[in-house]
């Protein structure tokens, strides 16, 4: 909430990168993984973290994962080129 643009981006990445690391794990202990992004649409503001976002959701589910993006802002969210 306080960090800068830049290291909002950087935070969101990381977080995310955290959330794949435990879906990898789970998997391996053949356990699936419930993932909720509120506000999802604001991880489809910016390309980078769009990109990953959109890299990393299409292999949750072939590992285990069960994401679930939650968004007040359809219209957002549809507008994003990554979708």
């Amino acid at each position: 909430k306080e960090l800068g643009k830049q290291l909002k981006k950087i935070g969101m990445l990381v977080i995310q990168d955290q959330v794949w690391n435990r879906v990898t794990m789970n998997r391996s202990a053949h356990k699936s993984t419930r993932y909720y992004v509120d506000e999802f649409h604001l991880l489809l503001k910016e390309e980078q973290t769009a990109a990953y976002s959109v890299e990393i959701w299409k292999r949750f589910r072939k590992w285990g994962g069960i994401p679930t993006g939650i968004t007040q802002n359809i219209k957002d969210l549809l507008s994003s080129r990554e979708i």
